[in-house]
C-alpha cells in the first residue's frame, strides 16, 4: 500500500480551474499571456508526495513557509525549507514531497501562458531556490490569499484579468529577489554550483572535500558554508545523495546486480554501499528493487 498522499490535508485550500475554462484562454489576447491553472495551500502536509515521470504540462512554483521538503529532478536533489521558493519548469521529470519528521507547509501555483517560458528562463530554467525574508514572505502570502479569494468568486473574464496580472506581479517580484540574492553570492556561488555539476558527472569517483574546495578556489570552511546554503546539505553528504539517486535509477531501469550498481557509483565494497543506501532510503537495495514504482 502506498503510504504517501497527493492532497486531502486538514485545512488545505485548493482550486483547480476547469480545463474547459483554461482552454478558452488561448483565444484571448490578455488571458493567454500568463495564467494560473491550479492554486493551493497544504498546511502540515505529512506524507505528501508527488511523482511525475514526464513532468507536468505547466510550470509549478512552490513556497515553503514551515517544515521541510525535497524535490528530485534529473539535475539532482534540492531541499526546500521555511521561507524558500522554487519553480519547477514544465516538462521536467520530477518528484517532490514532505519530510517525515518535519512535514512542510506550502503555498503553490501551477501556471502557463505565452509569456510563462520567458519568466521561467529569468529564474534560470532549472530547479533552484531562493530565500525570502520576513517582509517578502508576508507579501507573498497576502497576495496568494487575495488571488485565492478572487478565484473563489468565479471565472468571469474581468475577474481573471485582474487575478492573472496580480499573479504576474507576484511572480516577477519573487524572481527579482532570486536574481538579487544570486548576484550577492557572486563568483563563489557560481564556483560551488560548478562543483555540483562536477559531482553529477563523476558519480563513479571518490572526491575529497579538500579537492572540491580547492577547485572552487575557496577554503574548506567557505566552500562548506556556501554549499550548505545552496543545497541544505554538506558537500560529502550531497555527493552521497547523488550517488544513491543514480543507484536507484539503475535498480529501477536495469538488470545489473547490486555489486555492479555499487561499482558504477563509486563503491567498491557492496556491503558498505548497501549500508549507505539503507541509511538514505530506509530500505536495502534489494528491498528497494521490489517496490512497485509509479
Amino acid at each position: 500500500m502506498d503510504d504517501f498522499i497527493k492532497d486531502g490535508f486538514k485545512d488545505q485550500r485548493i482550486i483547480r480551474i476547469p480545463e474547459t475554462v483554461t482552454n478558452s484562454f488561448t483565444d484571448d489576447g490578455l488571458l493567454k499571456r500568463l495564467y494560473i491553472t491550479d492554486i493551493g495551500f497544504f498546511p502540515n502536509a505529512n506524507y505528501h508526495k508527488i511523482h511525475r515521470k514526464q513532468g507536468a504540462k505547466v510550470h509549478i512554483c512552490i513556497f515553503c513557509i514551515d517544515g521541510k521538503g525535497w524535490i528530485r529532478t534529473p539535475e539532482g536533489l534540492l531541499t526546500l525549507k521555511e521561507r524558500e521558493f522554487t519553480i519547477i519548469p514544465a516538462n521536467t521529470p520530477h518528484s517532490y514531497g514532505s519530510t517525515l519528521k518535519t512535514p512542510w507547509s506550502i503555498y503553490w501555483f501551477h501556471f502557463s501562458g505565452d509569456d510563462s517560458n520567458e519568466i521561467v528562463m529569468d529564474y534560470g530554467n532549472k530547479i533552484v531556490k531562493t530565500e525570502l525574508d520576513s517582509e517578502q514572505s508576508i507579501f507573498f502570502i497576502e497576495n496568494f490569499d487575495h488571488i485565492y479569494l478572487m478565484l473563489e468568486k468565479g471565472y468571469n473574464r474581468g475577474n481573471l484579468v485582474v487575478i492573472f496580472r496580480l499573479f504576474g506581479y507576484l511572480l516577477t517580484r519573487t524572481i527579482i529577489i532570486f536574481q538579487n540574492n544570486r548576484h550577492l553570492h557572486g563568483r563563489a556561488t557560481i564556483n560551488v554550483e560548478l562543483s555540483i555539476d562536477f559531482m553529477r558527472k563523476n558519480l563513479n569517483a571518490n572526491i575529497s572535500l579538500s579537492n572540491l574546495a580547492e577547485d572552487a578556489n575557496l577554503s574548506i570552511q567557505q566552500y562548506s558554508l556556501i554549499f550548505k546554503k545552496i543545497t541544505g546539505y554538506s558537500p560529502i553528504h550531497y555527493f552521497q545523495l547523488l550517488k544513491i539517486q543514480k543507484a536507484c535509477f539503475m535498480l529501477d531501469t536495469t538488470l545489473l546486480n547490486i555489486s555492479e550498481v555499487a561499482q558504477l557509483v563509486g563503491y567498491e565494497d557492496p556491503l558498505y554501499f548497501s549500508r549507505i543506501f539503507k541509511k538514505i532510503n530506509g530500505k536495502s537495495p534489494r528491498e528497494y528493487r521490489k517496490i512497485k514504482k509509479g
